[in-house]
């Protein structure tokens, strides 16, 4: 099944503060393979993640933080 963007962001900013939910938790709520979410997660590392600049981050307004390894 393919995602959208937008669901994609939605999803991802719920493993950020202020909710910190385990890929294991939003795995089971989502109904969305952790392997997925783990994809998803891996993909949005490999952008400018930090510093804001990737598609998913600028449309979530998710901002940079010291707390994501």
């Amino acid at each position: 099944m393919r995602y959208s963007d937008e669901r994609r962001e939605a999803v991802l900013k719920k493993l950020l503060p202020p909710t910190n939910q385990t890929v294991a938790e939003l795995a089971q709520a989502e109904g969305i393979s952790a392997a997925t979410l783990y994809q998803w997660r891996k993909q949005a590392r490999g952008w400018p993640f930090v510093a804001g600049s990737s598609p998913l981050t600028r449309k979530a307004g998710i901002r940079p933080t010291n707390s994501m390894p």
